[in-house]
């Protein structure tokens, strides 16, 4: 089975990769800087409190397997750390599924009658 995109017509973009709550708030972390561990588990528990350090640790390693991640080992003061990036790769899937989540989320506002608050019109419509 296919993880990484699965996009279709009625959500085009959708990753099962990046749906998974801990790496999509892995990957908006890493969007615009390199990060510890403890940086993104600090970053990931602002949303999810219980999230333990073997959990993010299979995450990462999930993100890093699919190519989304690389994680940079090295030793500092003799401990052994890494920071993690995004790749690439990484960084154009996620940007395609948040931009098919924003148009699902579009079109559910309209299928569904809601109303739309004014910041998320903001988003859709120029000013």
């Amino acid at each position: 089975m296919n993880t990484r995109s699965t996009g279709s017509k009625w959500f085009p973009g959708f990753n099962r990769m990046l749906y998974e709550p801990v790496r999509f708030l892995t990957m908006e972390a890493l969007y615009s800087s390199e990060l510890t561990f403890s940086e993104i588990k600090k970053h990931v528990r602002k949303d999810i409190p219980d999230l333990t350090d073997g959990n993010l640790a299979g995450h990462l390693a999930y993100l890093e397997n699919a190519s989304y991640i690389k994680g940079n080992r090295y030793f500092e003061e003799r401990k052994p750390t890494t920071r993690y990036e995004i790749t690439q790769q990484g960084k154009k899937s996620f940007e395609k599924f948040f931009a098919g989540l924003a148009k699902r989320l579009y079109k559910a506002f309209e299928v569904t009658n809601i109303e739309m608050p004014d910041s998320f019109k903001s988003l859709f419509h120029d000013s």
